[in-house]
């Protein structure tokens, strides 16, 4: 597992929070394999969440959980110190 598709993973759903995972593999521009994998890991890890729509019970959307956003809130702050 690439540790960089985790972080770009962890960072879209962190920002988008409530994504469908087709919305996070345009978001982060992977193939849809390697994200599918990332957001396994990131279950697994704890760190993000998902939860059937009431509308659509086959479409799941993507949350971080408390620590994921910790995470997420870290990660957006060294991508905004690389940018500079």
């Amino acid at each position: 597992m690439q540790n960089l598709i985790v972080l770009e993973t962890l960072l879209a759903i962190y920002r988008k929070s409530g994504a469908t995972t087709r919305e996070i593999y345009d978001e982060v521009s992977r193939s849809p394999n390697a994200v599918s994998d990332a957001i396994k890991f990131l279950k697994k890890l704890g760190l993000i969440e998902d939860k059937r729509e009431e509308e659509f019970p086959r479409r799941r959307r993507l949350y971080p959980t408390e620590k994921g956003k910790r995470i997420g809130e870290l990660l957006s702050e060294i991508e905004k110190i690389l940018s500079e």
